[in-house]
């Protein structure tokens, strides 16, 4: 018997992405998913998206 679990979705909350020093980020690995139902490898990643975008993205951990 397959046993599938879905992850519940967290609470969603807005990055703060004054604390990075963009362009570039750090390359650790903590998946976050903006509200665009994307996988961005961390939360300075997302935030280049957003400043990109210049709208704000909120976001949960993995999709």
């Amino acid at each position: 018997s397959l046993n599938t679990q879905f992850a519940h979705p967290s609470e969603y909350r807005t990055p703060n992405c004054n604390q990075y020093k963009l362009p570039g980020c750090p390359r650790d690995f903590s998946p976050v998913c903006g509200s665009d139902m994307s996988t961005y490898p961390n939360e300075c990643t997302l935030c280049m998206k957003i400043r990109s975008r210049l709208e704000n993205e909120q976001f949960e951990l993995g999709c």
